[in-house]
Formats: structure tokens, sequence, C-alpha cells
């Protein structure tokens, strides 16, 4: 499932694509949205907002577009409708491109007041860090409230209500960085690991969103990527790479399953 950062990238990708002129052309696959693509067409998109994993379209006709990828969505920017074996959910057409989302199973097409009321709007009030760009002072300051003591970081790095956009390899990265064990809870870290970890919250969830979804030392990256190793063998610290030696102290990275989804850490580093 993709992560905040690559629907931030995927974000900008349609602002790009969209953003200059007035959309000519538009398809929706349900029946019940089709009414929009006569509302829509001789629009300008103003912005598209991303709300941890999901976006927003927003467009001058005082009309928004709601969207979750979910597992399979994926959106993709072309200068003509490639031939695809995904179905395709929603085209929205420029001058020069086509944004085509592919997959999706849930988008709804609403007035931009009503924005706000959306379910996963609205329940979904974590921290975000790739919009608002906190301080690392203020990341501390937000993860130190006594609402999130009680939950393992194991459990609470997945609520969209703690850190919006935080998934899978994220928490992985993220723990393992700040030298955190899955187990431990926010109440449980002195003041450098409670620091730590605002640190790298921030950090890792900045660079995989610059960096196309590349956690692990940016240089080691680059030196791997020279020697042709594959794309997933150099892009994390310790997610998934069970039994590989750890970069850090050699000792083979484990994999285990929290909140009914794959962690992977080094019980040396993170003791």
């Amino acid at each position: 499932m993709p992560e905040g950062p690559e629907i931030r990238r995927e974000a900008d990708q349609i602002q790009d694509a969209l953003g200059n002129s007035e959309i000519s052309e538009v398809f929706f696959k349900f029946d019940h949205l089709k009414h929009a693509e006569k509302i829509l067409k001789g629009s300008k998109l103003l912005f598209v907002q991303t709300v941890g994993k999901g976006f927003i379209l927003h467009f001058d006709c005082g009309f928004s577009i709601y969207g979750h990828n979910q597992l399979y969505g994926k959106w993709m920017i072309a200068p003509s409708i490639p031939e695809s074996g995904r179905e395709l959910r929603l085209m929205l057409k420029s001058k020069e491109k086509y944004a085509l989302l592919y997959s999706a199973s849930e988008i709804k097409f609403l007035p931009t007041e009503d924005v706000l009321e959306i379910p996963f709007v609205k329940n979904n009030s974590g921290l975000d860090i790739l919009n608002t760009r906190p301080s690392v002072d203020e990341t501390l300051k937000y993860i130190s409230q006594k609402k999130f003591h009680t939950k393992s970081l194991a459990v609470l790095l997945l609520d969209q209500k703690f850190i919006l956009g935080m998934g899978n390899y994220l928490r992985s990265e993220v723990l393992f960085l700040s030298r955190v064990h899955p187990d431990a809870k926010i109440a449980d870290l002195g003041p450098r690991k409670l620091k730590a970890l605002a640190r790298y919250i921030n950090s890792v969830m900045i660079q995989a969103y610059e960096h196309k979804g590349v956690t692990n030392d940016l240089e080691r990256a680059e030196k791997m990527k020279n020697r042709k190793f594959f794309f997933e063998d150099y892009r994390f610290w310790v997610f998934n790479r069970e039994n590989a030696p750890c970069y850090n102290c050699k000792t083979s990275i484990k994999r285990i399953e929290k909140n009914s989804r794959r962690l992977y850490f080094c019980s040396k580093c993170q003791r």
C-alpha cells in the first residue's frame, strides 16, 4: 500500500500536469459519479491536498474529488491513455497531459465546503509532517501528549490519529533509527530517546518523500545503486531485510508481526 510520501509525490505530479490549464476531458468509471463530468469540464485545478494516504483535488468550480488509493490504487501522468491491465476509474485531461487514476475503490465528488465531513478526513487528525513541516521541537511536543503514552509504538505509529501517512515501512525505519524497541511506549522513553523519535519521525517521512521512498543512508544507497543493486536491496535500513546483517552492528535483522503487519528490527540496536 502506498504511504504518505508516495501519495504526496503523486499529488505533486497531478498538480504539475493539470494546474496551469482548464480541464478539457473528464471520465468517471462509476455511474453515480457521471454527473460530475459536465461540472468539472472547463474548470481549473486549484491545488491537491493530501490527508495521510488520501488525496483531495480542489477545483475552481467549487467542487472537489476525494479518493483513497487503498492497496491497489495508482495515479499515472501520461501524454495519452496507455494500454493497461488495470481498470481506469478516473481521467482528467489538461491541454497536454492526462492524469489517470487506476484501480482505486473509493472516490467521492462533493462540494468543497463538505470535504471536512468526509469520515476519513474527519477521523484522521494526526500530525501532518509532509504538509506542515514541523520542527523537531514541535513534533516532540506533539508526541509527548499524555493521550499517546499507553500504546506500544509498533501500534501507535500506524494510527492515523498520531502521525498522518505513517505506514508499515516507515514504522520499521523510524523505530530502528531512533534505537527504540517496537514494544516500547512513549511513557517508557527518556528525554534523549523521545527527542530522537521526534527527529526521525520528521526526517524519515521527508527523506522518503524527497528521495522516492529511499530511507537508507543516502550515500550508501547511491553506492549500492552504482554497483547495480536492485532498488529494494538498497532502499531501507531494516525493512524487508530479514536475516540480512544490520548496517550498524552486523546482527541479523529480525521480522515479527505487529498489528497484523510485518515489522523489522535489530535486536541489538533496539534493545
